[in-house]
């Protein structure tokens, strides 16, 4: 799974690179596990605390995230995936019940 994780890092780094002053970003996703290829992300850069919106399908991270979603023993909805700009990364991943409740009614 590292290298799965470490293909989305690569592929986040590339649209956080256009950032000028970052020290850390942090992408805050929302993966729809009922409809495979489906989910939001946005991205908040450290330095300045605002969030922008992410084009998932653009950089190519909706694909790695079904791969990491097939992968993963345990069930997830919610991913953080911290960026540093020494090249450490840190992705954790939870189920939110209710994001899964408020998106399709019940909580699995």
């Amino acid at each position: 799974m590292e290298e799965i994780v470490n293909t989305l890092v690569e592929k986040c780094k590339s649209r956080i690179n256009s950032e000028k002053n970052w020290d850390v970003a942090t992408f805050i996703i929302e993966y729809y596990i009922k409809e495979p290829g489906n989910g939001s992300c946005c991205l908040q850069i450290a330095s300045n605390g605002e969030f922008y919106p992410i084009n998932m399908s653009k950089l190519g991270m909706l694909e790695i995230l079904k791969e990491i979603q097939d992968t993963t023993y345990t069930k997830w909805n919610k991913a953080v995936l911290t960026v540093y700009k020494d090249e450490t990364h840190y992705f954790k991943t939870w189920w939110d019940a209710e994001l899964q409740k408020s998106l399709y009614g019940t909580e699995d």
